[in-house]
């Protein structure tokens, strides 16, 4: 996991709303509707303060297609302790305009390699 974002829209190593659940549930919803989206994100590495494997990403997305509306916001706060344990905590603001999937959800998940 060194140095590496959870954001991105390829889905990564965890299945997370905005990665895939969003536009999958956005394409449910209008099938053969295209869909348009953008993504914008921030993160910072606390290594440059001196604590290794702690990274904390800001991450605003804006699905659409002709019948619905999704804005989501995501805070990740990830930590990779040494090779063997990694801890992530999302925090998900997930708001559609029709207002029947509109939530708040906190994640923490823990990872132990063997």
């Amino acid at each position: 996991m060194e140095n590496s974002s959870q954001t991105d829209l390829e889905g990564g190593p965890y299945y997370t709303s905005l990665d895939e659940a969003t536009i999958s549930a956005l394409s449910e919803i209008a099938p053969a509707n295209d869909i348009e989206s953008f993504k914008i994100g921030l993160g910072y590495e606390f290594s440059n303060v001196s604590v290794e494997g702690l990274i904390l990403e800001l991450v605003y997305g804006e699905m659409q297609n002709s019948t619905n509306k999704i804005d989501e916001r995501n805070i990740l706060l990830t930590y990779e302790i040494g090779k063997r344990w990694y801890i992530e905590g999302i925090y998900t603001n997930y708001w559609s305009i029709s207002g029947n999937n509109t939530f708040d959800r906190t994640l923490l998940r823990v990872d132990y390699n063997f």
